[in-house]
């Protein structure tokens, strides 16, 4: 019985108090929203964003930007998610062996987890104490 109520009062916890299902789907978007823009910004650029600015001014030089794409781009610059910047990418098959961001908790909670292929994942923190971080590119500026 203990084990049951100690897995509800987890699940509870990770899907937020209230409306547990938008706050993950919101969760989920952000990150989604985070990696399209990396992954936009380095075909553009033929390169990976270097630093929260660049990643920023790109999010919000869109042409049409949605709302969940400028409420992304404020959770970055306020550190809610943590990127590797300037990622290689080249390698396209592999990429989804890598982690490429992260909410700021998962390291000591868990949470979700940004892939370099773009997909994002819940982890536990012990899962993301285990997985690789995307290497940076040797000619990244």
């Amino acid at each position: 019985m203990e084990r049951w109520v100690a897995f509800v009062l987890v699940a509870v916890s990770m899907l937020g108090c209230g409306d547990g299902g938008e706050a993950v789907a919101k969760r989920l978007n952000f990150l989604d929203s985070i990696g399209q823009a990396y992954q936009g910004y380095n075909q553009v650029h033929q390169r990976a964003p270097a630093s929260n600015a660049e990643l920023l001014e790109y999010m919000r030089s869109q042409a049409s930007p949605t709302q969940v794409d400028l409420d992304a781009a404020v959770g970055l610059e306020e550190g809610d998610v943590v990127i590797i910047w300037k990622a290689d990418l080249a390698n396209s098959g592999e990429n989804g062996l890598y982690v490429l961001g992260f909410e700021s908790g998962v390291p000591s909670t868990g949470g979700y987890v940004l892939m370099a292929d773009g997909h994002v994942q819940l982890m536990t923190s012990k899962d993301f104490s285990e997985a690789r971080m995307i290497p940076q590119a040797e000619s990244a500026q």
